[in-house]
């Protein structure tokens, strides 16, 4: 697995680089003292070796304050990186790609499933190892056991809740950063509908993985910024067809896309005509329909 290509923004001595390498090429990359060199390198240990920093781990050392371009203070904090394989390692202030989490997290959680199914068949031990006339220590040993399992799977399902609103920026291969540069899309994977002035359009070739359903996505960008991302579901029963979909349709289908939204990213912030909307920090996720065009769908705004 090679570096393909690097995109940094507001990092140190870069304000905007952005470079790619050919053909799984080495690179050598040289220049007169602050040039940047160093920036470069250290973009790039940022993600690499960010959970072996404990300091930064733990949030002792602040990503931003320590990296952050002096010269635009208020600017997007952002580093990418994509692989020959289409990997991608993303930044943005504090927040890394999960994937040294998620390794951690793995490991812990099967540990905990297999002391969970331990503690589940205890009881079953327990039973004939009490004289059988002591009821009352059989009961609290049931008790005690059986609601330690439960608590486990509880705190589990929350984990996947939780995982999975993480994983709500990530499309496909991509790991989506709020008004990120819109030249991380492969034209192996999109093709450009529209390009004029400063507004451009792509579209996605095949479906690609949205949480835990394929979508086809259409990303609309300005100023190389992605601003709008429209996902519409890949069943066969969501292909739009004139002759088939009508008002109450179209009410199914959305309503199927507020139940996956629900499912997966909780309570809405809002409901509306048009659907449920959720409210981030970052930007907005919500579902659609539009009769006129016989489309449903659910669209991340920046």
């Amino acid at each position: 697995m090679k570096i393909k290509k690097i995109i940094i923004e507001n990092f140190k001595f870069h304000h905007h680089l952005e470079f790619e390498i050919r053909n799984n090429n080495n690179c050598l990359i040289y220049g007169e003292n602050g040039s940047g060199k160093s920036s470069i390198y250290e973009a790039l240990y940022s993600n690499f070796y960010y959970y072996k920093n404990i300091k930064i781990a733990n949030g002792i050392i602040k990503i931003r304050d320590t990296f952050l371009h002096r010269s635009f203070p208020s600017g997007d904090f952002e580093v990418n990186i994509l692989f020959n394989n289409s990997t991608y390692l993303n930044r943005t202030d504090e927040n890394l790609t999960n994937e040294g989490k998620r390794k951690k997290n793995y490991i812990w959680r099967v540990l905990l499933l297999v002391t969970a199914v331990g503690v589940a068949l205890l009881p079953v031990i327990a039973w004939n190892m009490f004289v059988p006339d002591v009821l009352w220590a059989k009961i609290v040993t049931v008790v005690v056991c059986e609601g330690y399992v439960v608590f486990i799977v509880s705190m589990e399902i929350i984990q996947i809740k939780d995982e999975l609103k993480e994983d709500m920026l990530k499309i496909g291969g991509y790991k989506i950063t709020p008004k990120g540069s819109i030249s991380l899309f492969k034209e192996i994977d999109f093709k450009i509908a529209q390009t004029e002035y400063s507004y451009t359009i792509l579209i996605s070739k095949k479906p690609l993985k949205w949480l835990y359903k394929k979508f086809y996505v259409t990303i609309y960008g300005r100023h190389g910024k992605v601003k709008k991302i429209e996902l519409v579901r890949a069943d066969k029963k969501y292909s739009t067809k004139y002759e088939t979909m009508n008002g109450t349709v179209l009410e199914k289908l959305q309503e199927e896309n507020n139940r996956f939204l629900r499912k997966c990213l909780g309570t809405p912030s809002k409901k509306s005509m048009t659907g449920v909307e959720y409210y981030y920090e970052w930007g907005q996720i919500q579902s659609f329909y539009d009769d006129r065009s016989c489309q449903t769908g659910i669209v991340i705004m920046f």
